[in-house]
């Protein structure tokens, strides 16, 4: 792990070093997901968000699962229904 030391401006604004940028896949301006716990920061691009959430949820669906075939199927299976 490198760690990077940055300056904060009286607006609270920092730049983020270019080997910071590329590591998250940062080209120009985007928006990063801000925690805090414990006293720490992490910055997450929302890519990675998402890719940590579906990670999570690929631990509880059988590799066969698709949801999204499963929402359509039922949603034609509601429509007969009605």
């Amino acid at each position: 792990m490198t760690v990077h030391s940055v300056k904060i401006d009286g607006s609270g604004r920092m730049v983020l070093p270019a080997p910071v940028r590329r590591a998250l896949g940062i080209e120009g301006p985007d928006e990063l997901l801000v925690e805090v716990e414990a006293g720490q920061v992490r910055l997450a691009s929302r890519r990675a968000a998402l890719e940590a959430a579906l990670e999570q949820v690929r631990k509880y669906l059988p590799a066969d699962v698709d949801l999204a075939d499963e929402l359509i199927a039922d949603r034609r299976a509601e429509a007969r229904r009605e």
